[in-house]
C-alpha cells in the first residue's frame, strides 16, 4: 500500500500536504531502497525494522533539504537499474 499512496501523493504533488510524521508511511522499504540506504550511511547493516528505516530515511532527507518521498522512488529506481554501477562510482 506504501508504493501506491507514495506514487499517487508524488504524481499529484501533494506532499505539501502531508504531516512530517505520516511521511513515513509512504516509504516503501524493499530490498533496493535498504541497499542504498544502507550504502548511503542512512541505516546500519543491523537495522531490520522497515518503519525505523522509514524514519531514518525521513529524518536524513528533511536535515539535507531532500523530499523523502523522492528520495525513496529515486533509491528503488537505482537499485533496481544500476545498483552495481552506483556502488562502484562511491
Amino acid at each position: 500500500a506504501s508504493l501506491y499512496l507514495r506514487d499517487i501523493v508524488l504524481l499529484y504533488d501533494l506532499q505539501k500536504f502531508l504531516a512530517i510524521e505520516t511521511q513515513k508511511y509512504l516509504q516503501p522499504i524493499d530490498t533496493w531502497v535498504r541497499q542504498v540506504a544502507e550504502r548511503l550511511g542512512i541505516i546500519g547493516k543491523n537495522d531490520k525494522d522497515p518503519i525505523a528505516i522509514a524514519e531514518k530515511i525521513v529524518a536524513q532527507c528533511r536535515n539535507h533539504s531532500v523530499c523523502p518521498l523522492l528520495f525513496n522512488a529515486g533509491a528503488w529506481y537505482v537499485g533496481a537499474r544500476s545498483f552495481e554501477l552506483l556502488l562502484e562510482s562511491l
